[in-house]
């Protein structure tokens, strides 16, 4: 067990872990690289939805007001990134 941790510790290290583990870390990278180009995005969801803005900022919300706590009830699209949570 002690060897099979060790192995399983490296390839997480050099991002070749299971498909799970990959999947959860690019979901995170998403989170964070689109995170900032979203703000703005998000900020006017809260007022109202769908909103066009004139950089072709779309979001499309539900449960707009569960946002601040539960950001995964979104579906959200910014600038033709397409990021859909279950």
């Amino acid at each position: 067990p002690l060897l099979k941790e060790s192995l399983h510790q490296e390839n997480k290290h050099h991002g070749e872990a299971t498909g799970l583990h990959r999947n959860v870390n690019l979901k995170r990278k998403q989170v964070w690289n689109m995170f900032w180009r979203m703000k703005i995005c998000l900020y006017i969801a809260s007022f109202s939805y769908p909103y066009e803005n004139k950089e072709n900022c779309i979001v499309r919300a539900e449960h707009i007001s569960t946002f601040k706590r539960s950001p995964c009830h979104f579906r959200i699209y910014a600038k033709g990134f397409p990021w859909k949570y279950p």
